[in-house]
């Protein structure tokens, strides 16, 4: 009982700290990507170029975040289904 405590709390740990390392970037990208969008799309006399630049850049950015998100969360998942299967064979 001791032992499933312990592995749900690094599992915890593990995955808090993951969260913190990509959810809050991911995020900043997004805002970034919609304050470009919506507040500097709405002054006319910005560049467009630059804007269309910008745009890329954090669109990139953002689909690259996501990519890593979702990839590190099968990761998790997965280390945490293979300690379950190498603990039941242990009780055997």
């Amino acid at each position: 009982m001791k032992n499933k405590l312990v592995n749900s709390k690094q599992f915890i740990e593990k995955f808090w700290k993951f969260e913190m390392l990509i959810v809050i970037p991911m995020l900043l990208t997004l805002f970034t990507l919609v304050f470009v969008l919506l507040f500097l799309s709405s002054i006319p006399t910005y560049p467009k170029q630059t804007l269309i630049i910008l745009t890329y850049i954090t669109g990139v950015l953002f689909i690259l975040f996501l990519t890593i998100y979702i990839t590190g969360l099968i990761w998790i998942f997965k280390s945490k289904k293979l300690n379950k299967k190498k603990e039941e064979k242990r009780e055997y």
